[in-house]
């Protein structure tokens, strides 16, 4: 049947699998970067939209897009702002929004 053949079998019989059994173990952004290949979408683009606080207490509000989904998140570190906001557009494709 080709490749076409066994990626459609792979991705039906096998995906599910692997993603359940992986799924508690990823943090939110690589689940989201994996979710956007599978799809076949560009990867995930994270931009700091804005910094406040003083510097020994910086506050980072993160956007996250990837095909039609788009979130943002505040937290006191780029990359723990990046997991929620990743999180969040995880909750939303689940909740099919």
């Amino acid at each position: 049947g080709g490749m076409k053949t066994a990626r459609a079998f792979i991705e039906k019989n096998w995906w599910p699998r692997f993603d359940h059994q992986k799924a508690e173990s990823k943090d939110p952004k690589s689940a989201l970067q994996e979710w956007a290949a599978k799809g076949g979408n560009v990867p995930p683009v994270y931009s700091v939209i804005a910094e406040e606080g003083p510097d020994h207490k910086r506050t980072f509000t993160v956007e996250v897009t990837v095909k039609d989904f788009r979130e943002t998140a505040k937290a006191s570190s780029k990359r723990q702002a990046e997991q929620l906001a990743a999180e969040k557009v995880l909750k939303d494709v689940s909740n099919g929004k």
